[in-house]
């Protein structure tokens, strides 16, 4: 009889490996010898650290506090000439309300779905769900709440970091999201390192091609 699609596309792989079949049993992954792994302590100052690391990644970094966040925003917004934009945030109400007074015009994305539309806007604001102090890098998950076009699609990505969401790296992220169903898991993660990049084969570097030329992170101190 001959073999299914599957079943030959499996052999393919375990003929390399030595094997006849795929293991059931997978091992346990040794324990990480975090006096290697780690770069950055728990206990240093993450906040400082992160906001250093992200600006070496060619973000603009915006120190704020609560009570100055939205001023801050509808500035920069301003000083870009923006018109229309996006805001996907979970507790992002007072935000929006701000923008609005601000005199800009923001997109539904939520009723209006799929990506499509929001390539003609100028600008996404976005939360995040974790920063990494190490690599200045930030997480956004998408959801019901969440789009991920407004950090993907976008020219301008303007996100707000709460200064409790950073971590030391990537291990506390995954360890974090360890007790999580693959139900639970959100359908997409997004790890952003500074604005879009992307090189042709000689190695010319281009920022902003297939996603955002310009990262604003507005690192908020006492939240």
């Amino acid at each position: 009889m001959a073999r299914s699609t599957r079943e030959s596309f499996l052999a393919r792989l375990h003929k390399p490996l030595g094997r006849t079949a795929t293991i059931k049993d997978i091992p346990m992954p040794p324990e990480v010898d975090e006096s290697i792994a780690r770069l950055v302590e728990p206990d240093a100052d993450l906040f400082a650290i992160f906001c250093k690391t992200a600006a070496a990644t060619g973000m603009t970094i915006h120190q704020v506090t609560q009570a100055t966040l939205h001023e801050k925003m509808t500035a920069r917004l301003r000083e870009e000439n923006v018109r229309k934009l996006g805001i996907s945030m979970e507790q992002g109400q007072a935000l929006t309300d701000a923008v609005k007074q601000g005199g800009f015009e923001i997109f539904d994305w939520q009723a209006n779905p799929g990506l499509g539309n929001q390539f003609d806007l100028e600008a996404g604001i976005t939360d995040v769900h974790g920063a990494i102090a190490e690599t200045g890098s930030m997480i956004c998950e998408s959801s019901a709440n969440h789009t991920r076009g407004l950090s993907l699609i976008v020219p301008w990505h303007l996100a707000v970091v709460k200064k409790s969401q950073i971590m030391p790296d990537l291990i506390d992220f995954w360890n974090d999201r360890s007790s999580l169903s693959s139900q639970e898991m959100p359908s997409s993660i997004a790890i952003i390192t500074g604005p879009s990049k992307t090189a042709d084969i000689e190695g010319v570097l281009i920022t902003g091609v297939h996603g955002p030329a310009k990262v604003d992170v507005f690192v908020v101190e006492d939240l």
